[in-house]
């Protein structure tokens, strides 16, 4: 019985798969051979440079539980956000799509990121807090390089939230 089990081999683009005891000599020289030509894969998106919408929606949980709690911006998220799952789901969605997801019917969020905060009162401070409680929340859970662009991104979209209030 032992004879007549074969391994089995397949390859397909770069992928080789073998199931059995040992590949043959030769396919694993062939194997080893092209993992020195192999460069690894760089993200796509920015999205999957701060490790995907996992990672995002930690990141999210953990600076909204600081922003409800402090000081100045407890009271304006309390005094506009009803649902706070379906806000945080909101919210993810946008993030996802300014780093670059996209599903299968296009970005996750559509809106505009002015029109959505206006009337709320917001201020340089209250941005700066913002920015100050995301950068935190961020660092506390991504790798220093993700941390960074994610608070990047931040920076460009609270500034452009201090701009549309300032012409106000």
């Amino acid at each position: 019985m032992a004879g007549s089990l074969r391994a089995l081999h397949w390859e397909l683009d770069r992928v080789t798969a073998w199931a059995g005891p040992q590949p043959p000599p030769t396919l694993l020289r062939a194997f080893l051979a092209r993992l020195d030509t192999q460069r690894s894969r760089r993200p796509a998106t920015p999205l999957e440079a701060v490790g995907g919408e996992a990672a995002l929606h930690i990141v999210l949980t953990d600076f909204y539980a600081r922003a409800a709690l402090d000081p100045l911006l407890g009271p304006v998220f309390a005094a506009h956000v009803r649902d706070w799952p379906a806000h945080l789901e909101h919210v993810a969605a946008f993030w996802s799509t300014v780093l670059g997801g996209a599903g299968p019917d296009g970005p996750p969020w559509r809106g505009n990121l002015n029109t959505v905060h206006a009337g709320l009162g917001i201020r340089g401070e209250h941005l700066a807090r913002w920015l100050a409680l995301f950068g935190q929340a961020a660092r506390a859970h991504l790798p220093p390089e993700a941390a960074a662009l994610l608070t990047a991104r931040a920076g460009a979209m609270g500034a452009r939230l201090g701009t549309a209030g300032r012409r106000s």
